[in-house]
């Protein structure tokens, strides 16, 4: 089996500050959450989540067939994708808090801002009366999104869109 921490990945930085006003710097969950958060193995599991989650909205059409198989198979993916993300934001905010417990927590990080957007768009799509409101339309078009999510867990990339914003700005 694969391990859930890679022996080569980089030691862990002290946790800092209180998460979630209950969970203490040393606390075991908190820095079980850490060691998974940071572990490349599951940073590769969540890229490979983003990469099927984006060919399920691709194949998502709208003149695709509602009441269709290929429909049912997808809206049952989008679940355990949204599932799958809401866990992965969760452990980010369990080991780094979410607001005020760090400058790690999960909302003072701006890609982590983009992820919480996508993945509350993702659940208020899913939730029972959202089909009948006009405007989620719109907001669909956010989990379009979440290809931009690799760009947040590779530092090469980063550097490329930092180096074409300011190319575009000059």
């Amino acid at each position: 089996p694969l391990p859930i921490v890679d022996p080569a990945d980089k030691p862990l930085e002290p946790l800092e500050g209180t998460s979630l006003c209950c969970l203490p710097p040393e606390s075991g969950l908190r820095k079980m959450c850490q060691a998974l958060a940071e572990s490349s193995t599951f940073d590769t599991f969540i890229i490979f989540l983003i990469i099927g989650s984006s060919v399920c909205l691709a194949l998502d059409v709208p003149r695709l067939d509602q009441g269709g198989e290929m429909k049912y198979y997808l809206n049952q993916l989008n679940y355990v994708f949204t599932f799958l993300f809401i866990f992965e934001m969760s452990i980010k905010i369990i080991a780094y808090g979410f607001w005020w417990s760090s400058d790690k927590a999960y909302l003072k990080q701006p890609w982590n801002v983009l992820d919480g957007i996508v993945v509350m768009v993702s659940v208020i799509d899913q939730l029972p009366f959202a089909s009948g409101l006009g405007f989620m339309k719109t907001l669909r078009i956010v989990r379009a999104l979440r290809p931009l999510r690799v760009i947040s867990r590779h530092e090469n990339l980063k550097l490329v869109v930092k180096d074409r914003k300011s190319t575009r700005l000059n």
